[in-house]
């Protein structure tokens, strides 16, 4: 059974991938000794092959374990926000419930209370904002975009933005550090879409149906208290509807969702003709019993098109939002990273600095460390489809990509590509591809082999995105940085410069599931 996240988790796990460095050789310093031992800790307790989700909580617990306890990380921070603001949304809610009954209650004997005003204030705005949620529901199933889209999102949009805006309030009064973690915390807006889908509008919706229960507790409680307290007497009018059996059987329709539950659904047709307000008429018509016979009534009316819907809404967002986080990938690049850094062995040597090599040829690790490691590699991270573009495509033997894949990325080739650079043409061909693969799209890598020294270009970038639309939003991308060939035929590494170039011109993409990596340099 996988390990069960939650939204506090993937907050704390997104502060501490924030932390780890960007670069996995170069001038990156990543703490890979604490890694590999958080892995291999975890490797002695539990039996391959291991879960991709299970391995990522086990180093996010790890990490948490090793900070003071004084020190608040921003998923403890978001839990505090949500459960204060649980608590302030109910508070309110069943205030205003218990206010809103109480003030359309009040009797003073002179007429009764107008039923029909009572369900119009208290149960008619409960069943447009259900109806509304059902067309909200029904657009985004059947895929309708721009249109409304609930409130809920706009709820989500309005936190993010308060949030981004207390953040920058704080940037000139906060530490470095307490930045950091506050940033993580008012990142999850972004991450919501791009990273983890649905996960964070279930807060939100959660939130309201919270409030919504409240709300007609309240209501219920000053109900019950205005009936146990004072004489009420009910009565209806209507201008339109003067027939006593035309509104039996309205009131036959509305009573069905309890009609099947209870004996008196509703007051028998006498009740309501004795219950009828005439105004020139006064109060001496009407019978003491057919003005009582409408409170069951009401109760039955807020129960059912109020307290109980939203209650099942609040037990189906707990489901959906748990279905939400069973369904994270944790395949986005940075998490690639992380895994690399826990399967790759460690090499421990010695001996004398060696000046650097001016072109790159012998920089970076071995190209087969595993007789120096710690342990041994568990294995390859995944599957990946290698796309090489038609100019060095001659200058990569299946074998060489095979063990540079495997060496520097830790995946397994299985397939290549060749790329003439044309958007159609490269997006028809991936979708093709992709179409005969029997893996889900997220569980492939796509490894697009790029000389570095060509600057990334406007249409590069356009391609790039061009790409990503065909392949889908989740499945991972890495664009391998090769150098000049080299006197032997083989690619030398991309200049530190070159990266830094590329890794700029890719980060307007906000793309969290593409990443730079170094495939040229290293050989023997």
């Amino acid at each position: 059974m996988s390990t069960l996240w939650r939204i506090s988790d993937l907050i704390d796990l997104d502060f501490f991938l924030r932390q780890a460095p960007e670069e996995m050789d170069g001038a990156g310093k990543p703490d890979t000794a604490s890694d590999r031992d958080i892995f291999l800790g975890y490797a002695k307790a539990h039996t391959p092959p291991f879960k991709r989700r299970d391995l990522i909580r086990y180093w996010l617990d790890e990490k948490r374990a090793g900070l003071p306890k004084d020190r608040p990380l921003p998923g403890e921070i978001y839990r505090e926000t949500m459960a204060l603001m649980r608590i302030l949304a109910a508070a309110a809610a069943f205030a205003l419930g218990a206010v809103l009954a109480w003030s359309v209650l009040s009797y003073s004997g002179a007429m009764p209370i107008n039923i029909f005003t009572c369900l119009w204030i208290l149960v008619a705005p409960q069943l447009l904002l259900l109806g509304l949620l059902g067309i909200s529901s029904l657009l985004s199933r059947l895929g309708v975009k721009g249109g409304f889209m609930g409130l809920y999102p706009a709820a989500a949009l309005l936190f993010r933005r308060l949030a981004i805006r207390i953040g920058k309030a704080g940037d000139n009064v906060l530490t470095a550090e307490t930045r950091l973690r506050f940033s993580a915390l008012f990142n999850l807006a972004d991450l919501r879409r791009t990273i983890y889908g649905p996960v964070f509008f279930w807060p939100f919706f959660l939130l309201a149906q919270l409030t919504g229960i409240w709300f007609n507790l309240g209501i219920l409680a000053a109900v019950g208290l205005k009936l146990a307290i004072t004489d009420l007497a009910f009565g209806w009018q209507s201008t339109l509807f003067v027939d006593p059996a035309t509104i039996h059987r309205l009131l036959g329709f509305f009573s069905l969702p309890w009609s099947w539950a209870v004996a008196s659904a509703h007051p028998a047709l006498s009740q309501i003709e004795g219950s009828r307000m005439i105004l020139k008429e006064g109060m001496v018509h009407l019978a003491t019993p057919d003005l009582v016979s409408w409170w069951p009534f009401l109760i039955y009316a807020i129960l059912c098109y109020g307290l109980i819907p939203r209650g099942l809404l609040l037990a189906w967002g707990v489901r959906e939002q748990r279905r939400a986080l069973l369904s994270v990938s944790f395949s986005t690049g940075q998490c690639d990273r992380l895994i690399q850094r826990l399967q790759t062995p460690r090499l421990r040597t010695a001996g004398e600095e060696m000046p650097e090599d001016p072109v790159g040829e012998k920089q970076n690790f071995s190209a087969n460390p595993s007789s120096a490691a710690d342990g041994p590699l568990t294995g390859p991270m995944g599957p990946a489809i290698a796309l090489v573009p038609g100019e060095i495509d001659a200058f990569f033997t299946d074998p060489a990509l095979k063990e540079r894949l495997s060496s520097r990325l830790g995946l397994n080739l299985a397939g290549r590509l060749p790329l003439t650079q044309d958007t159609a043409v490269d997006s028809q061909s991936l979708r093709d591809l992709l179409s005969r693969q029997p893996l889900p799209p997220d569980d492939l890598r796509l490894v697009i082999l790029t000389e570095a020294w060509q600057p990334p270009l406007k249409e590069t970038v356009s391609w790039l995105a061009g790409l990503r639309q065909a392949v889908g939003p989740a499945t991972g991308m890495i664009i391998g940085l090769v150098g000049k060939p080299g006197s032997n035929g083989r690619f030398t590494g991309p200049a530190p410069v070159d990266r830094t170039i590329w890794e700029r011109a890719t980060a307007g993409l906000n793309d969290p599931f593409l990443r730079i990596e170094s495939l040229g340099g290293g050989h023997e």
